[in-house]
């Protein structure tokens, strides 16, 4: 007969396991986002929070980039909305 605190811990631990499960789809996922749409994410990124992209090499390239509505914090810092990707 088990006890009451092995019952408890298996329960835990099966929870434990689906929880870490999810987490890993969550970074393939983003992952996969990341190479898809050229940005740089971090791994526990959710769909509302914005990305960063890559700095432009020139200047035409960054008015274009600002007129796109990215936002520029830094001419090495760019910022994309979270609603162009997913």
């Amino acid at each position: 007969m088990q006890s009451r605190a092995n019952t408890f811990y298996q329960k835990r631990a099966c929870w434990n396991r689906l929880g870490e499960t999810y987490r890993r789809f969550q970074d393939l996922d983003t992952l996969q986002n990341a190479g898809k749409y050229k940005v740089a994410t971090s791994p526990n990124r959710k769909p509302c929070n914005d990305v960063t992209v890559p700095p432009q090499a020139t200047q035409e390239a960054a008015e274009k980039r600002l007129q796109e509505g990215n936002e520029c914090v830094d001419w090495f810092l760019w910022r994309k909305s979270s609603a162009t990707v997913p």
